[in-house]
């Protein structure tokens, strides 16, 4: 089917969300519209369109260790920490409704993304 994309973009800044060229991290940037800017809907997962074959993936192991999971690109599973959905315009993970949040609310380019 035809794939809508969309941009993942912060209330407090004009960055998107961004995944990292030729690696499994996101972090946040300055807004460009190249395709690694760009993402889609597939069921609950959240796909890029750079990277078709990875996910949106919170880290349970982090979140466990420190109340803060980084979102990464992972291989799709489909588990809960991978599902999402848009609540009152933010996104909210499957795994324990987290939402998202750029790390110690930094609008530096590069700032890491969890919840």
């Amino acid at each position: 089917g035809e794939r809508n994309f969309f941009t993942i973009s912060s209330y407090s800044n004009a960055k998107v969300l961004e995944a990292r060229l030729n690696s499994n991290l996101v972090h946040m940037w300055d807004y460009h519209g190249q395709d690694h800017q760009l993402w889609f809907f597939d069921g609950e997962l959240i796909r890029s369109k750079k990277y078709p074959e990875k996910v949106l993936d919170i880290s349970v192991s982090d979140y466990q260790k420190w109340f803060w999971g980084n979102i990464n690109l992972g291989s799709a599973h489909g588990g809960e920490n991978q599902r999402w959905q848009i609540n009152g315009g933010e996104l909210v993970s499957s795994y324990k409704g987290l939402k998202t949040k750029i790390y110690q609310g930094s609008q530096n380019n590069g700032a890491k993304v969890g919840g």
